[in-house]
């Protein structure tokens, strides 16, 4: 309702209106769920191939996901601008994705989460100033960065540090493998050493006498 309107004057929203933001959020946040829980696998050997798959398909998702809200639905801007406003909220994407993807997924790979998170941080702060169009002297440009690069570093030293410490056997999820108790031999079965062997105590007892 607006301000000025007359006690009793409603304006109505038209279903569509509510469709149009709803389905261009549906978009990106799916897409961007997928850039995040799909790009610390790309890491795994037996899974890089599905996971580039899928974060390619997010990718796409926000990319038009966000074209639509922020371009289409709201300015109706079409030009040059569209492509740089697109590509900067895509490169905003993949480095948010890469700290909530570090941080969802740290114990499969710690390592590799412990360089992503940092480069995600940096690449998407980087990525918001000029999404949000931030008029930056040149030399805050520069201490920027290079804020960003200091930050970064110490920020990777940090969790490579904790990665260090972790056992090598960490499972999915930071949960260890069990470990089997007992042999296990071709039949597929467990065999318990523990309990007695009747034949050889038939044959002690036999000896005995």
């Amino acid at each position: 309702m607006s301000i000025n309107a007359q006690p009793g004057d409603v304006t109505f929203t038209t279903p569509w209106n509510v469709f149009k933001p709803y389905f261009s959020y549906l978009l990106m946040f799916l897409g961007m769920g997928l850039i995040s829980g799909s790009i610390v696998h790309a890491a795994q050997a037996d899974m890089r191939q599905y996971a580039l798959v899928l974060m390619a398909i997010g990718a796409v998702l926000f990319a038009f996901g966000s074209y639509l809200n922020e371009v289409l639905f709201k300015t109706g801007i079409l030009g040059d601008s569209v492509l740089k406003y697109v590509s900067v909220s895509l490169l905003l994407a993949l480095g948010i994705g890469m700290v909530s993807g570090a941080a969802q997924h740290f114990y499969d790979t710690p390592v590799f989460a412990s360089y992503i998170a940092p480069i995600g941080i940096f690449v998407s702060s980087l990525a918001f100033a000029i999404r949000q169009g931030y008029v930056l002297h040149r030399r805050n440009w520069v201490f920027m960065i290079m804020l960003g690069v200091v930050f970064a570093t110490v920020f990777h030293l940090a969790l490579r540090s904790y990665a260090s410490s972790l056992p090598v056997s960490v499972g999915h999820h930071g949960i260890a493998a069990a470990t089997m108790h007992g042999d296990a031999h071709d039949d597929g079965h467990d065999h318990d050493h523990s309990a007695p062997d009747h034949g050889t105590a038939a044959t002690t007892l036999g000896s005995a006498h």
